[in-house]
């Protein structure tokens, strides 16, 4: 099973509709990514959220793909780069 398999199953036990809301999710998931992002919490990036996904950043699906982007992001990080 690949990621994209992997967070259909996720949102979709959520109670969202991953084929209506995919592209929104994976705006937020690779929000969550982005360098000047990385390793911070929504609440404290939405103000620079809001200028790069002006239209999207506070729906339920971007929050949703942000949210598991950032805990994606996490397991993978070596607990160094996590202090940084």
């Amino acid at each position: 099973m690949g990621l994209r398999d992997e967070e259909a199953r996720a949102y979709t036990t959520r109670g969202g509709d991953f084929e209506v809301d995919e592209t929104v999710y994976r705006r937020g998931f690779e929000a969550a990514l982005m360098p000047f992002v990385r390793g911070r919490g929504y609440d404290v990036v939405l103000v620079e959220l809001r200028q790069v996904y002006p239209e999207i950043c506070q729906t339920g699906a971007f929050r949703c793909g942000f949210d598991r982007g950032h805990e994606w992001d996490a397991a993978r990080r070596s607990p160094e780069d996590r202090a940084a």
